[in-house]
């Protein structure tokens, strides 16, 4: 079983590791986002 600290400190590196994945997120978000914006200016001047 587990002691308090290291349950504690498994919390912590999951909460890392979740914080960090939803800024990789959202920086894959903005990037698609980004390249997308060309498209719609193509879609619309055609």
């Amino acid at each position: 079983s587990l002691d308090p600290i290291q349950l504690d400190t498994m919390c912590r590196n999951l909460k890392m590791n979740i914080d960090e994945l939803q800024w990789i997120l959202m920086k894959l978000e903005l990037a698609g986002m980004i390249e997308q914006l060309p498209n719609k200016y193509f879609v619309k001047r055609v």
